[in-house]
């Protein structure tokens, strides 16, 4: 199925304020039902904040309430944190399957178009069409005549690093990413100002990698796992205490 995105270049004029002079990253789990996790993680020098911003979380809160303003952005969740050095705006959202994720507007805002084939044996993922490179690195995103061929080049840079990861929880058949992490079935695509064209491509089985499915349960249960645990122990040990007291008792 080829399914038609949402590009909403009205809402990249909000979104580049953000943007400019960070460092993004955006990941993807894609579990064994298809259902799709997003995050988007936006990470700013505290310098260039106070740049032009007395407070840093003032700063992060106002740009965390633009972001809801917009009808896309509304249903995601949001986080906030401030480091010594630098802080970072965190966005999330599930998706209950590709054909849902793919009117991702935090998608839709880099590729044109996703296509995603599935049947019985694989299931393909493929970003198709216009690599928006000019909302990374210059020019006005909102402006028409900067999507003709002939405008391609940026006019300055304003995001240093991307990096788009995903996970699988099903076994790869193959992909173009530009790094293969193969034990925790996690690929990398990196972007740079030099990339003028890029896309993504995996093509997954049917097969569950259930030593990832796995630890990602734990990872994502690490405090409950931990509080359960730590309960148990607790018994244990009392239990244990009570059991020795009844003992010694019986003895005397």
């Amino acid at each position: 199925m080829k399914l038609k995105p949402l590009l909403g270049l009205l809402t990249l004029a909000i979104i580049s304020v953000l943007l400019s002079g960070c460092n993004v990253k955006y990941d993807l789990v894609i579990d064994r039902h298809n259902k799709v996790s997003e995050t988007l993680k936006v990470t700013i020098p505290n310098e260039i904040i106070l740049a032009d911003n007395e407070d840093i979380e003032t700063f992060l809160d106002n740009r965390i309430k633009s972001y809801k303003n917009v009808a896309t952005y509304k249903d995601y969740h949001y986080k906030k944190k401030i480091g010594k050095d630098e802080s970072y705006i965190i966005m999330s959202k599930i998706h209950k399957d590709l054909e849902t994720y793919a009117n991702s507007q935090l998608l839709n805002n880099l590729f044109e178009e996703l296509v995603v084939i599935e049947n019985e044996r694989h299931t393909i993922f493929k970003t198709v069409g216009r690599f928006y490179y000019e909302y990374l690195y210059g020019g006005d995103p909102t402006d028409p005549s900067y999507y003709e061929s002939d405008k391609g080049a940026p006019t300055q840079q304003t995001v240093d690093d991307v990096e788009i990861t995903i996970k699988l929880h099903n076994k790869l058949i193959e992909t173009n990413a530009d790094e293969l992490d193969e034990d925790n079935n996690i690929y990398t695509w990196k972007i740079t100002p030099n990339d003028k064209q890029k896309y993504l491509y995996l093509k997954y089985g049917k097969e569950v990698r259930y030593d990832v499915v796995i630890k990602d349960f734990f990872m994502n249960n690490i405090v409950a796992i931990v509080l359960v645990s730590s309960i148990i122990i607790i018994i244990l040990v009392i239990a244990a205490i009570l059991a020795g007291k009844h003992l010694l008792n019986n003895r005397i």
